[in-house]
């Protein structure tokens, strides 16, 4: 899968952390983009780098096989508590496939 490449803000000042901001389903780096700025507007974390990575548009099998933004597939939510009870595959084209 053709990925884009993730936005990334350095530090500001002297750069002793990264952190990386893994969005949610239907998202994608830019959601958080604001948030960085605001940060940095406000002179917060100054010292962080920030990589914001944009996940690819993948069939999501609980949302009735639409494409959209996802890490991963998502079978089933029919249990509030699914992810106790999914099986993790890899997967050569997504990533990761979460099966109930």
């Amino acid at each position: 899968l053709a990925r884009a490449q993730p936005l990334i803000f350095p530090a500001v000042s002297r750069h002793t952390a990264t952190v990386i901001v893994i969005h949610g389903l239907g998202d994608s780096g830019e959601g958080w983009s604001s948030a960085v700025e605001n940060w940095r507007r406000r002179q917060r974390l100054d010292h962080i780098k920030f990589i914001l990575p944009h996940a690819p548009n993948i069939p999501i099998t609980c949302n009735g096989g639409f494409s959209m933004p996802g890490w991963y597939d998502i079978v089933s939510i029919s249990s509030p508590f699914f992810c106790t009870y999914c099986h993790v595959l890899a997967s050569s084209n997504s990533g990761l496939r979460i099966d109930h």
